[in-house]
């Protein structure tokens, strides 16, 4: 199991979508960090290979840590409840 955290405020709202679900949504990838302190993945939003090609970063959003094995423990926040009260930038 990967565990992660990112942090809202780095977003670029510009791509943030509306999926087929009606839900606002972004892309994001894990990229391995083995040897960094700051955990396993650095979590980044996607951008276009276009934009990767000519030199642009994507933004990173946070980390990720790679649970194999043993127990953890999570947190229970229901993030399905579709309001958008807790985030003001939707």
């Amino acid at each position: 199991m990967i565990t992660a955290k990112i942090n809202l405020s780095n977003i670029d709202k510009s791509r943030i979508y509306t999926n087929n679900k009606g839900e606002k949504s972004i892309d994001i990838a894990l990229i391995e960090t083995p040897n960094s302190k700051y955990g396993d993945y650095m979590v980044v939003q996607q951008i276009s290979k276009e934009e990767r090609q000519s030199g642009k970063k994507a933004p990173i959003l946070g980390n990720g840590k790679n649970f194999s094995g043993g127990t953890s423990q999570q947190s229970s926040r229901n993030t399905s409840s579709g309001s958008n009260d807790d985030v003001p930038w939707l």
